[in-house]
């Protein structure tokens, strides 16, 4: 896994990894450069790449709307959840 603060670490950290990047998750919305116009960066040097875009949601009322933070689940529960799903 390769971490970035933001679109433009994210491409530098992409040009400096010598293997294939298989995935992409990231925010749609990020200082600088948002998820879609990395994704596009990103695929322009590798049209295979997969991208899992995701939308930080505040977990505090912002402009008379209220949020809620939804429970994380852990990889475990999740893969669970489809092997029950999947059974006969």
């Amino acid at each position: 896994m390769i971490a970035a603060a933001n679109g433009a670490d994210a491409i530098q950290a992409e040009e400096a990894h010598r293997g294939k990047i298989d995935l992409l998750v990231t925010d749609v919305v990020m200082p600088g450069m948002n998820g879609r116009e990395v994704a596009e960066a990103l695929r322009s040097r590798n049209p295979e790449l997969k991208v899992l875009t995701k939308a930080a949601i505040p977990t505090t009322p912002s402009c008379g709307t209220a949020f809620y933070k939804r429970r994380s689940r852990s990889a475990e529960a999740v893969h669970a959840r489809g092997a029950r799903r999947q059974a006969p």
